[in-house]
This record gives C-alpha cells, sequence and structure tokens, in this order.
C-alpha cells in the first residue's frame, strides 16, 4: 500500500462503500441532562392555567418578585398549538405597567401578562 494519499479512492469509497446513517448517527449525542430538561419542559407544558389577575394584583406580585429576588412563574394570555397558555419562569429584574425585564435578557408587555405566582 502507498502512503500517497488517492483523491480517487477517497471519491470511490464515498460514492460505493459508505452509507450515511443520517439522523441514527446522533442519537448518541444526546446527553442524560438533555433528556430530563426535556422532560421538565414537557411536565411543564402540562401545568393548570392560573386564573385571570388584575394588572394591579400583577404589579404586587412583581414588586413582591424584586424584592425577595424569587422566581416567578408567569402566564401569557397567548396559547400555544395545544391550545394552553404560554409560560416564562425567571427573576424579574425590574418592571413598570408597561413591560417587565427578567434576568434572561428578555422583556415582556405587561398586557400580555394573564397571571403569576411565586415559585
Amino acid at each position: 500500500m502507498s502512503d500517497k494519499f488517492d483523491l480517487n479512492v477517497v471519491n470511490h469509497f464515498f460514492e460505493k462503500d459508505y452509507q450515511d446513517r443520517g439522523k441514527q448517527k446522533w442519537q448518541g449525542f444526546f446527553l442524560s441532562d438533555h433528556q430530563v430538561e426535556l422532560t421538565k419542559q414537557v411536565n411543564h407544558d402540562h401545568r393548570q392555567d392560573l386564573p385571570q389577575q388584575t394588572i394591579e394584583s400583577i404589579c404586587k406580585g412583581l414588586n413582591n418578585a424584586v424584592l425577595t429576588h424569587q422566581k416567578v412563574l408567569i402566564q401569557l394570555k397567548s396559547v400555544n398549538k395545544n391550545g394552553q397558555h404560554q409560560s416564562v419562569e425567571a427573576r424579574v429584574i425590574k418592571f413598570n405597567r408597561q413591560c417587565i425585564l427578567l434576568e434572561s435578557n428578555l422583556f415582556l408587555d405587561t398586557v400580555n401578562v394573564m397571571a403569576l405566582t411565586t415559585l
């Protein structure tokens, strides 16, 4: 066997011998931590909807969360493909009657918030 690189041998290998397994080859890369997080997300999507709250009640809960540095579950008025209200879990950095800044640098319009609870 020669030590020289032969491009024809490489091309022949990929054209005739090699069979790409596609998605199968990536299955081993899913870590158990990733699977746990996916399971949490699925379980999180099955939460019961919170009752609608007034803007005053929402602002009071946000103020309490800022002062105590607690995480909150914010349930939005928008719904996902399953007809469930979307929600966000995070710590609140700042808020006013128009918008909310969360720790992940996510801004939410206060008018889109249906309810919230501290975690």
